[in-house]
């Protein structure tokens, strides 16, 4: 029969017009394809020497073997039997290809010469077809560029960030309908794939496209029917995979009318495979545009605020991207088409790699309880933080056990094993891992690949390399992510060209997958969800990953039945495990010891305690006795003894010079930060942060925070600050304008002054502090609480070092969220407090983070401090310093929790005291007024910066003697670490014998609080006027010169000890000086403060705090007058 009897039997209307159209395309699609057939028949391959797998069938190649769904083993062990660059025999009709999973080639293929090697036609023209158009994986070149430029700020972590609420609604409603199916019938087998692809179908489709296919409601037509076309398309695709070479090409014929009525023949071919794909093809287009109509409909009326009552509330990635569109250039601005086939691409792409990476993953945990409960204690621990609040997206990748296991179940089971790649020209690529000669045994350490060949990607290949994982890189092992950074997992710390976690899962490059974060959100969130509740075990039944486009799971005898991974799922019994016992048992425990040690201090002379019972702590921290610590040494000596009572041991209070000397500086590592101290601090910022460690690990801490510190870095601030004083006194001025006469509480207003300089200057976050915020207001509640109450809780302190390392981490966690119902005031607001502050912190963290790690410093340039603040430069030390000297994510959100928390509590009440004893003055300051105008005169108006404010000598005089007057902390602790003979500058009297001594023998356990005030208002250090308020002490010579017989102090700061001094002395010194001095140069040119009746009293806590007397109930504040110095004038 000849071709045009062929036509005419078989094609309707082959009387008619149609026929002679019909017979040109199949003829045009004959002579293409013997074309075709004529190349590869006449091209020698230029691959003979590299060595590679034999075909199994001659005359197709590489390709059955390639696209065999039982054959994972071809590309799972590519690398272990032919090495990272393997030949792919083509066959009788087809060119040899290469099979690459070597690092250093791959970062050429994908990053360095991307746009030599884009996708393959057969990719471009599968998806092109299956999206009806031209999405994102299916363009190349220029066209690629443009819409990635619109895609990928769409999924950057602050938009993806966004959608944890609604995943989580999701994931909670799959918890809630799985939970009801196992008690209903406990024991029984589930399919879980099943429950995990109607949850990552919601989960993409209202996080994607912002719409609900109602996947839990089994009786749901339209979850049926797209989820049937879900998931055919993919594995039927696969089985035409010798006629995606021509997809390309075909999709783009004319005319239309005719390439569409061809491809309808689909339905009437007796082809299986044929069929079901283009069923599925006609199934998930028309939702995706009928989608689009209606979101662009009502985005055209109002605007992204009227899709707020959409399945997402607005913030799916299709209404970001086409808002994102419809602001972009006309140049650069997709056609609605193009979105529409971009919306495809997210539901499927999304969907079925996301399902089966759920699905694998839960597998995986079904043959390790130990796996599951190691998980599920982390997760609990996380929740009972946040007082069963779900986790965001910042603190589920704050999980590391999580994050470790996810990492590792993506990198051995990538759902994608291999993508395709073609050479637009001849390139030569260098190897990480040369290869042998097949022919001449030589080493190859580079391959010249030609133009036109085809060129697999092997990501399965290289995430299982042996070469690159080492010897156990097939077993699935979470803990070799644990405590590093991604690359440093692999044997010789080589990075690859992958997005993620140094695995080629997500690709890399220009066209690695934009949906990553949005995919571990996914993951992460409903594995956070399901473990807390559910135990996973595995059945009988035996279930085999099979390759297609994505691997797929099938239980083996019943492939005929599709996708499925069987399991058993049990619900957990509640946990009622009291745990007071444990603290209970510490408690007894520190008793014991204490009564059974003998005061080794009985001839050294000290204060009587109060209290026989509770000894020297019930005055130390009396918030009304400051005089306890103002007067020591007055009335003791430098060093005096603390009676411990009857359940403690005696402790020392040392302000001698010579004796703090070996203390901070020599024997410093002898002295470190008493439990108490670094208890209290590890609890506040949840972790151990530069304050809560000693030795080796405060050196490490130490070592990256010092240089962050210098006076090079904080005085690049001065911009920032001035900015913010700035805002403060114009804000100020009105208010006084508004109200004039009236009474200001100047503490409230330096507070959030306060804030907002140690926040965007130390962590690079606001507040936004001036304007009433509800951010503000609930971290300004926790920060103005949490030391207040600390310091009612001070016979706690020496428990809460070990019980802040104790375990299990969930019990622990359980009996701290005891504190919410006990009937205990104090306890309750200090655990209110501790829990605000940290998760605010981590989230700055985390958002910081993922813009540093997409772009570096520079990526950080429009955030509130531009990139300049503290954190910032801490996170870039950090990421360029040595493995052993890195501190862990958790350790950097401690040290700026602890930043903003040390920061603004001793700066505002600085700032309060200096303005305090000012309003006694009026003639300091005109004094200091005329300093400041003058220098600003000399600078036409400009603001003085960080160098030009330490030069002025009496601004830099009345900060010294405020701070030597009023050290914001009046003492801190020290514990002796082994026994020390300590050298005393002012010699003190034996109690028992009257000699003198001029060294004392400081014991090993003894408690040593170092007294900064004692020490800063010492009469035989500077004088009989030691008490009074004085800046022209300072005037004129160096700092050590004021005292009255010039002697050094180991204090960091003008001899003074405010800032302590040695290797735990405060880093924020300059940092805190530059924040006093830009307020005060800023308000006294344009202020008069003064007294008014009230009589403030500074009460003793952790820090100095103002309260009004007769108020005291009303907290913290300083009431003076202002009044503007134009009106006086």
């Amino acid at each position: 029969m000849t071709i045009s009897q062929l036509l005419h039997s078989n094609l309707p209307f082959a009387d008619g017009s149609l026929g002679p159209l019909a017979k040109a395309a199949f003829i045009g699609l004959s002579i293409v394809l013997v074309t075709e057939v004529f190349k590869a028949l006449t091209k020698r391959s230029p691959y003979e020497n590299i060595p590679g797998p034999e075909p199994s069938s001659r005359t197709m190649g590489y390709l059955v073997d390639m696209h065999d769904p039982d054959n994972l083993d071809f590309h799972f062990k590519m690398t272990e039997r032919f090495g990272h660059v393997a030949r792919l025999k083509g066959g009788l009709f087809g060119s040899d290809a290469l099979y690459i999973s070597d690092p250093l080639a791959l970062h050429s293929i994908l990053v360095k010469d991307q746009y030599s090697f884009p996708e393959s036609t057969e990719f471009s023209g599968l998806f092109g077809v299956i999206h009806h158009g031209d999405q994102l994986a299916s363009v190349k070149g220029e066209e690629h560029k443009k819409q990635r430029k619109l895609m990928n700020p769409v999924f950057t972590a602050a938009h993806v960030s966004k959608l944890s609420p609604l995943f989580h609604r999701i994931a909670k409603e799959l918890h809630d309908r799985l939970k009801a199916e196992v008690k209903a019938n406990p024991g029984a087998t589930l399919d879980i794939l099943d429950r995990l692809t109607r949850t990552a179908l919601e989960l993409i489709s209202q996080g994607g496209i912002g719409h609900t296919f109602n996947s839990f409601d089994k009786d749901s037509k339209s979850f049926q029917e797209f989820h049937e076309a879900l998931k055919d398309v993919l594995p039927s695709a696969s089985h035409l995979f010798f006629i995606l070479p021509f997809l390309d090409s075909w999709r783009k014929k004319e005319p239309v009318w005719l390439r569409r009525f061809i491809a309808n023949l689909a339905y009437v071919i007796p082809w299986p495979a044929l069929r079901r794909f283009k069923k599925s093809v006609d199934t998930m287009h028309p939702v995706c545009a009928s989608v689009f109509q209606n979101k662009k409909e009502l985005f055209d009326e109002g605007g992204i605020a009227a899709l707020a009552n959409t399945a997402s509330g607005g913030r799916d990635i299709t209404t970001l991207l086409m808002q994102a569109n419809s602001e972009a250039d006309e140049e650069d601005r997709l056609s609605d088409e193009t979105v529409i086939a971009n919306m495809s691409s997210i539901v499927l792409g999304g969907q079925e790699t996301t399902s089966g990476a759920m699905s694998r993953l839960l597998d995986l945990m079904t043959l390790d309880t130990d796996l599951q409960q190691w998980l599920r204690e982390e997760i609990n621990e996380a929740v009972a933080k946040k007082n069963g609040e779900p986790l965001d997206f910042y603190e589920l990748n704050a999980l590391p056990r999580l994050d470790a296991t996810c990492r590792e179940a993506l990198r051995l089971f990538a759902p994608v094993t291999f993508v395709w790649r073609e050479t637009k020209k001849d390139i030569v690529l260098p190897l990480q891992y040369p290869i042998t000669d097949a022919k001449t045994g030589n080493e190859i350490r580079e391959i010249s690949i030609r133009e036109g060949t085809a060129v697999y990607v092997g990501m399965g290949a290289l995430n299982r390399s042996t070469a690159l994982w080492g010897p156990d890189a097939a077993e699935f092992k979470p803990q070799r992510w644990m405590g590093q950074q991604a690359f440093e997992s692999t044997v010789d710390k080589i990075k690859t060209p992958g997005i993620f976690s140094n695995i080629m899962t997500f690709l890399g490059g220009g066209r690695a997958c934009p949906g990553m974060k949005f995919a571990l959100l996914e993951i992460k969130t409903v594995m956070s969800v399901l473990l807390p509740t559910f135990r996973f075990e595995k059945t009988e039944a035996t279930v085999a990953w099979r390759l297609g486009l994505t691997l797929s799971p099938y239980v083996k005898g019943k492939e005929q039945e599709g996708p499925q991974v069987p399991m058993k799922v049990s619900l957990i019994g509640p946990l009622a495990k009291a745990a007071l016992i444990g603290a209970l048992i510490v408690l007894v425990t520190e008793v014991f010891k204490r009564l059974t040690k003998r005061s080794p201090y009985e001839n050294i002379p000290g204060p009587k305690p109060s209290s026989s019972m509770l000894g020297y702590v019930v005055d130390l921290h009396d918030p009304d006795s400051v005089d306890f610590h103002f007067k020591m040494t007055e009335r003791y000596g430098h060093v005096a003894r603390l009676t411990g009572g009857l359940g403690g041991s005696d402790a020392l209070y040392i302000a001698d010079p010579l004796a703090l000397h070996s203390i901070l500086v020599k024997e410093q590592y002898s002295f470190p930060e008493s439990k108490e101290f670094r208890g209290l601090f590890g609890i506040i910022h949840h972790g151990n942060q530069v304050g809560s460690v000693w030795g080796d690990a405060h050196k490490k801490q130490r070592k990256l925070m010092n240089p962050v510190f210098t006076a090079a870095h904080v005085s690049k601030l001065s911009p920032l600050f001035h900015r913010i004083v700035a805002e403060f006194r114009d804000r100020l001025k009105l208010e006084v304008k508004a109200n004039p006469g009236a009474t200001i509480d100047i503490l409230d207003r330096l507070t959030r002054t306060a804030l907002e300089l140690i926040s965007q200057g130390g962590i690079g976050h606001t507040f936004n502090s001036f304007d009433d915020s509800k951010e503000f207001h609930v971290f300004h509640e926790a920060m103005k609480d949490v030391l207040p109450a600390a310091s009612k809780l001070f016979f706690l302190h020496p428990f809460f070092e070990s019980w802040r390392n104790s375990e299990p981490v969930w019990l622990r966690r359980f009996v701290a969220n005891l504190a919410y119902v006990i009937p205990w005031p104090t306890l309750r607001r200090f655990k209110e407090a501790v829990d605000t502050m940290h998760p605010v912190c981590a989230k700055v963290f985390y958002e910081k983070k993922a813009l540093f790690d997409e772009g570096g410093i520079a990526a950080l340039a429009n955030t509130a401090s531009g990139g300049r603040d503290l954190a910032t430069l801490l996170m870039q030390a950090n990421a360029e310093a040595d493995e052993e000297d890195r501190m862990s994510d958790e350790t950097v959100i401690s040290n700026m929790t602890s930043i903003v928390f040390g920061g603004q509590e001793t700066t505002s009440g600085a700032m309060s005291r200096v303005l305090d004893l000012m309003a006694l003055d009026p003639e300091l300051q005109q004094w200091l007024r005329e300093e400041i105008n003058e220098a600003v005169a000399q600078k036409n108006g400009e603001a003085l910066d960080f160098y030009e404010l330490n030069a002025l000598p009496r601004l830099d005089a009345t900060c010294r003697e405020a701070l030597r007057l009023f050290a914001p902390v009046t003492f801190v602790w020290r514990q002796a670490q082994k026994d020390v003979l300590v050298p005393l500058q002012y010699p003190i009297i034996d109690t028992k014998t009257g000699k003198e001594i001029r060294e004392i023998m400081i014991h090993e356990g003894t408690t040593v609080y170092v007294g900064i005030s004692a020490l800063n208002r010492s009469k035989a250090l500077w004088g009989p006027d030691a008490a009074e308020f004085k800046p022209q002490r300072w005037m004129g010579h160096q700092a050590y010169e004021s005292t009255l017989d010039q002697i050094k102090t180991p204090g960091i700061f003008s001899n003074i000890m405010t800032f302590l001094g040695g290797g735990r002395a405060c880093p924020g010194m300059r940092f805190a000086l530059l924040e006093i001095k830009n307020v005060m140069s800023a308000l006294l040119p344009a202020f008069r403060f003064e007294k008014t009746d009230a009589i403030v009293d500074w009460r003793l806590g952790i820090t100095l705090s103002p309260y009004v007397r007769g108020k005291e109930s009303e907290g913290p504040q300083v009431p003076m007058k202002l009044t503007l110095i134009d009106d006086k004038n």
